[in-house]
């Protein structure tokens, strides 16, 4: 890969938080946002094709996930003023892309981050060779796996279908007449009522939350990033008066703790897989240790984790405080 390519994918990577940087103005309507978000949106997730589909960059695949995601989202509000559009089929090629790269970016995470922490605390750091190698195989059929997604004619489908989507407004053309109403009405009234019912969402399958298991943590987590997604879409990081927006600081801490329970158990199943499938005396070893390693940190973030959880329901229900 040529020098001049890789300064390509560090700007174009860089550039991500573009999405979330263009504040909306308090008297655009619904359509109106949904053409600035589909845009920016569909601009990026071209920029960042390339770049997931060669894999140089671990980073490529993590930020087309994101966008991955944020397309979702939108494909979600535009389901509930057209239900009988294209956005369903949409939504499930989008997931469908998610899913064929979700492996890649597990593995990412656990050599780039996981692994290089738990190392350094371990009094055999050269036992941790072999549990690194066994996850470099992996991580490279991972990568064949999400590079024949991106390659594949499914893929550009999706691509031409939100190009299509966006440039003939099919939102408008098959939007019901409530639909039709809330396009043209200012936004807020619309995301006052879709922000409020995905943090009823969030609240709901949260209830009980210290007793709740890891798999009701991650259900949790998946709808408080809709929540989050959505703020970002509506209001981005300010208010009105220039103040950071309470519910959106609270749902991005309590995500921090929520991703940190996630990558802990994908890595535990990942050693598991591992040490499974080899019997390398060291890579018994070091497995062991991050399954112990991951298991302490979880119970010495768990505190952190719950007051990010109060936190969260005691923030303002309204997004514009």
């Amino acid at each position: 890969m040529t020098e001049y390519a890789k300064k390509f994918e560090a700007v174009a990577i860089a550039d991500n938080d573009r999405l979330k940087s263009v504040k909306q103005k308090c008297n655009e309507t619904l359509r109106d946002v949904l053409r600035s978000g589909f845009s920016a949106t569909r601009t990026r997730l071209l920029e960042l094709h390339p770049i997931a589909e060669l894999g140089y960059n671990t980073e490529g695949v993590h930020q087309y996930r994101v966008v991955l995601r944020r397309m979702t989202m939108l494909l979600g509000i535009v389901r509930t003023i057209a239900p009988f559009s294209e956005a369903k089929s949409l939504s499930a090629e989008a997931k469908w892309l998610l899913n064929e790269l979700n492996d890649a970016r597990a593995l990412d995470v656990f050599l780039t981050e996981t692994l290089p922490e738990v190392e350094e605390s371990c009094s055999r750091p050269q036992a941790f060779d072999a549990i690194r190698n066994a996850a470099e195989e992996i991580r490279t059929l991972a990568y064949q796996r999400a590079h024949v997604a991106l390659t594949d004619q499914r893929s550009t489908r999706f691509q031409v279908g939100i190009s299509r989507l966006l440039e003939e407004e099919k939102w408008r053309r098959e939007a019901s007449p409530q639909g039709i109403q809330a396009l043209l009405a200012p936004s807020k009234k619309f995301a006052d009522k879709l922000l409020r019912r995905r943090r009823r969402r969030v609240l709901k399958l949260g209830r009980g939350f210290r007793a709740l298991g890891n798999e009701e943590r991650h259900q949790v987590r998946l709808a408080a990033k809709k929540l989050r997604y959505t703020l970002e879409c509506f209001e981005q990081k300010h208010s009105r008066n220039g103040h950071r927006n309470k519910l959106l600081d609270r749902v991005s801490t309590l995500l921090d703790g929520l991703g940190e329970l996630n990558d802990a158990v994908v890595t535990c199943q990942l050693v598991t897989k591992l040490s499974d499938s080899k019997s390398d005396p060291d890579l018994q070893h070091a497995a062991g240790f991050i399954e112990g390693y991951q298991t302490a940190y979880l119970a010495q973030r768990n505190t952190a984790l719950w007051r990010a959880w109060r936190r969260f329901k005691n923030a303002p229900a309204t997004w514009g405080e």
